[in-house]
């Protein structure tokens, strides 16, 4: 139970890029870093084993049976008296197999994406966020608009005084 007396405040707020990449990122003994997800796969269709740098990497989340890495090699978890928590040949950590509920990877994305709930959340964060009101188009396509686009200088975001990337205008579906 929360204790209301010692506990007066909470702040609930936004996570930026580099904090959960930090959060998700570890270095393996042999200085390898993983914690980035890049191939879109999760299992390999004839081994039925999680795909390396997958969606369901057991280097990135875990093993998936308790003490047994990805190629097979068996540890028991409990046994302080062995140094190495990492198998040499696959870079996997020999932990309970419930470590995957709780660990974290990232994908990197070409551009940033916001959740639909921010656009249609009544009021709307990022309405307020840009001073948009709500009779103005649509915020979506005013915010794809605006990224198409390069505002001269730290001015206020006016469409009327940016120029375009290209010759092609983006266009977005409205939601």
């Amino acid at each position: 139970m929360i204790d209301r007396y010692k506990h007066q405040q909470l702040r609930i707020g936004l996570v930026s890029p580099q904090q959960i990449s930090t959060w998700a990122t570890k270095i393996l003994p042999n200085g390898e870093i993983v914690g980035e997800v890049t191939k879109p796969y999760t299992f390999h269709y004839k081994t039925n084993k999680p795909e390396k740098d997958g969606l369901f990497c057991e280097r990135i989340f875990g093993p998936i049976k308790s003490g047994i890495c990805a190629c097979g090699d068996y540890r028991v978890i409990g046994d302080e008296k062995e140094d190495p928590k990492f198998c040499e040949q696959c870079g996997v950590e020999f932990v309970d197999s419930r470590i995957r509920r709780y660990q974290m990877g990232y994908i990197k994305l070409a551009c940033p994406v916001t959740h639909v709930w921010y656009l249609k959340r009544l009021p709307s964060y990022l309405r307020y966020r840009t001073k948009r009101r709500r009779r103005s188009p649509p915020l979506l396509f005013w915010l794809c608009h605006y990224q198409s686009r390069v505002t001269p200088g730290p001015a206020a975001p006016d469409l009327r005084s940016s120029r375009p990337f290209g010759r092609k205008t983006t266009a977005m579906k409205i939601i």
